[in-house]
Formats: structure tokens, sequence, C-alpha cells
């Protein structure tokens, strides 16, 4: 699979893991992003606990100002029996001093650290998944890996077959920005009263033969001439009531002009 060569310094350092459930995996296409060997990890052997606990530091350390991280049973439940946890690790022998304090390791641990993961859940309606999450030690950690959430994001879509997905996320959250990228997202809800944030949007989109290549090799995106304020809420109000009617299209994440910050929407 053809990947740009700013990403290559993850492809080239990280490892590439599936946690889930072993019936699960003979679905996946675990040769589908890259050449690297897939790990597996399963629920059922108890000497992959320890890479479970590194699992739950991730998610903590990524939502604990958001207070959307996951109960145990939140993982087992909602990602690895229904689906997966899929993301990106680095061997403790290469990991930096950073990582080994932040995830808070002991010099004894020989093992790998997960840096990213996606989870994705299948829904009742056909060919549907539901993005539950996407998270990256980019949120926390000083020493970033360029692009870390999008390869993440590109890999569980490629393994677990994807062509429809939906989701939720905050109009001003960074990870628009990478749902962006890999597609343009219909806008479901503007505004969602049922979410702990109830500035969320629910989204669905559609990927086609080659979309996450392009995606993953093309240098930038065009910027449409619509755009909304994120903080204007009567504006979002509006929107929310024009989705109803007609199809509307978020093509950028946030993007801060002057003192306000807004999203692109599709030219229409």
């Amino acid at each position: 699979m053809k990947i740009s060569q700013k990403y290559h310094h993850i492809v080239n350092e990280l490892t590439p893991f599936v946690y889930a459930y072993e019936e699960n995996v003979k679905e996946f296409d675990l040769n589908a992003f890259s050449s690297s060997k897939v790990i597996q990890f399963s629920p059922f052997k108890h000497e992959d606990l320890e890479f479970f606990n590194l699992l739950k530091v991730l998610d903590k350390n990524s939502f604990q100002e958001s207070g959307m991280g996951m109960d145990n049973w939140v993982f087992l439940d909602c990602a690895i029996m229904p689906s997966a946890i899929i993301g990106f690790a680095i061997h403790s022998s290469k990991a930096s001093l950073e990582i080994l304090e932040t995830y808070n390791i002991d010099k004894s641990y020989n093992g790998f650290i997960p840096l990213s993961m996606f989870i994705a859940i299948p829904m009742v309606r056909k060919g549907y998944w539901f993005a539950h999450n996407l998270s990256s030690s980019n949120s926390f950690l000083k020493d970033k890996l360029k692009g870390l959430g999008l390869l993440t994001k590109a890999m569980g879509i490629k393994i677990l077959k994807i062509k429809n997905l939906m989701g939720a996320t905050q109009w001003g959250n960074h990870s628009l920005k990478v749902h962006t990228r890999l597609a343009k997202l219909k806008l479901e809800s503007a505004h969602t009263p049922i979410h702990s944030h109830p500035d969320s949007i629910i989204y669905s989109c559609e990927f086609h033969p080659g979309d996450i290549e392009n995606a993953l090799t093309k240098k930038g995106q065009s910027v449409s001439n619509h755009k909304i304020d994120i903080n204007d809420k009567d504006a979002i109000v509006d929107l929310n009531e024009r989705v109803k009617s007609e199809d509307v299209y978020i093509v950028t994440g946030a993007v801060i002009e002057g003192k306000k910050s807004y999203v692109y929407l599709l030219d229409v």
C-alpha cells in the first residue's frame, strides 16, 4: 500500500496490533494496510493483560479531561468482543524515557506499548459501522508522531474492511481534521443533546476503492467557500434544521481565522 514519505517513520518504527476475540480476527484483512506483521492480543490470554492495562493508560491520558475514558467492561463489551481495538505500538526496548515514565512502565517490562487505537463497532444497519474511539499518544506526549491518528484510523478501516462509517465527535475536536482527511462527512446531526457533550456532531461517510490510499498520499485538501463559526450557537441550531431536509457535508476540521474557529462545508 502506497503511503506518503512523511509517514514512513511511523510504519518503520511502530508495529500494528489487533486486540480482539480470536473468532473476530478470522473476518479481518490483516494484510490490508502494512507489510509489517500485525501482532495479536486476546482477552482470554492472561499474558496479554499487561498490554490491556497499557491501553487503559492510553485511553485515560487521552480522554481524562473530557470525562469520556472507558471502564474495563466498555473495552470488552463495545470493542474486543463485537469488533477489535486496532492501533500502533512500540516495543519497550525502543521506547523513549518519556513514554516509559508517562505509562509508568517498570524497567523489567519487555513487551509492546500501545501509542494509538481505533475502535469501530458493527451496526444493525447492514454494512455500517460506528466509530467508537480514535486516540493517540500525540495528545499527551511532547514527542509527537505526526500523522499517527490518521494512519491509525486508515489502518482500522482497511483491516475491518469498512465501506460505510458513522461516528460522533465535537466541532472543535482535533480528530475532526483526521476524519475529514479520509472522507467528506455527511452531517446526520449538528447538535446532539443526548451526548455527554451536546455540541457533538453525528456524521456518516463512505469509502470507495482508492480513497484511503489517496488520503495518505495527497498533499492537502481544497477548501470550499462555505463555512460555519463553530461557536455560533444560533448558526449550529440553524444548521441542525438544515440537515433534516438536505445533505450537508463537512470537509475540514476547525480552522482558526482571526479570533474565531470555522469548519468548512462542501460547496453546493
